[in-house]
């Protein structure tokens, strides 16, 4: 059983950020996470993410298709094409489009829940 385990999610992230060469300031912001939310899946290696966070660290690192498949594994999820939102995390994906602010305004567009929720949070609190 040794020989088959693979690295868990936190330790194929870290991989990822240190060979695409990515400050994990950078990586947070584009990932539109929240400071907070990042130091947890930093510090926490038994940090169980989310799908839609999975999904955003993924267009944060600017990940391929392939990638990003793989650090959904580790952590649990796959992409489907029964699902509207893989189908399109993926089409931006496969067009280099790692935007996740154009990802959510798709998304929000078409009515289903966006991948990040921070900063209409912050939006909200600011109308208030």
């Amino acid at each position: 059983l040794q020989e088959m385990l693979q690295p868990g999610f936190h330790d194929l992230l870290f991989k990822l950020i240190k060979k695409k060469g990515v400050r994990n300031v950078d990586l947070y912001r584009s990932a539109d996470l929240t400071k907070a939310h990042f130091s947890r899946t930093k510090n926490d290696a038994d940090y169980h993410p989310s799908k839609e966070t999975v999904l955003a660290l993924a267009l944060g690192l600017k990940l391929t298709l392939d990638e990003t498949k793989m650090l959904l594994e580790r952590a649990g999820y796959t992409l489907t094409n029964s699902s509207q939102t893989d189908l399109i995390v993926e089409f931006f994906i496969q067009s280099h489009l790692y935007d996740v602010n154009e990802v959510n305004e798709v998304l929000d567009e078409l009515g289903l829940p966006t991948i990040t929720n921070h900063r209409k949070t912050k939006e909200r609190k600011d109308d208030w």
